[in-house]
This record gives structure tokens, C-alpha cells and sequence, in this order.
């Protein structure tokens, strides 16, 4: 292997350790902490739960149910903003929250 092909090997090496990282990286951010106290503020716990179904469902199912769904996160911050109860109808809050959902 002359330098050439050793120096192609390394940065071959390098890119494909780096991808998992460049995939982790490419994730949509979520603030847990913003969404549990959105949905606290706007009660929706009261008839939500994370692992518990109660008068809805809880985040754990309505995750389950769309977990292959590609299109899951932007139909479930259509859904919240016009059937849901948050308190806020920014849209950042509100994917924040779709997120934390999905997330469960």
C-alpha cells in the first residue's frame, strides 16, 4: 500500500466512524423540561398520561401507534394546534411538545 491508498484508507476510517455522530447530530432537538411544563401548564396530564391511558390516550401509545409513520411529528402539531389545549400556539412550543410525545 504506497501513501496514496494508506492516506484514502484513513479518510475512509475517519468518515465512516463519524457518521453514527453525523446522524445523532442531524436529530431534531427536544427541551423535555419546556414540554412537561407546556403540557402541565395547559392540563393536558389531566386527561394524558406518559405510561398510563386515561380519558385519552397516554404519550406512550399515541408514540407506539405513530412510530413508523414518517409524517407523524408535523400531523401531530396540526392536531394540537386545533384540537389540543396548549396554552401556547407558537410553533416551535408546540413541535417542542410533538416532540417530547414521540419521544415517550
Amino acid at each position: 500500500m504506497n501513501i496514496n491508498q494508506s492516506s484514502l484508507a484513513c479518510v475512509v476510517t475517519a468518515a465512516l466512524m463519524g457518521a453514527p455522530f453525523q446522524a445523532l447530530a442531524a436529530e431534531p432537538s427536544m427541551n423535555a423540561r419546556a414540554a412537561q411544563a407546556l403540557t402541565k401548564e395547559s392540563n393536558c396530564m389531566k386527561c394524558h398520561a406518559v405510561n398510563k391511558k386515561k380519558d385519552g390516550p397516554s404519550f406512550q401509545e399515541i408514540a407506539a401507534r405513530e412510530k413508523d409513520e414518517p409524517a407523524a411529528e408535523d400531523a401531530l402539531v396540526i392536531f394540537l394546534k386545533k384540537h389540543g389545549s396548549l396554552k401556547s400556539k407558537d410553533d416551535a412550543a408546540v413541535r417542542n411538545v410533538a416532540r417530547y410525545i414521540l419521544s415517550r
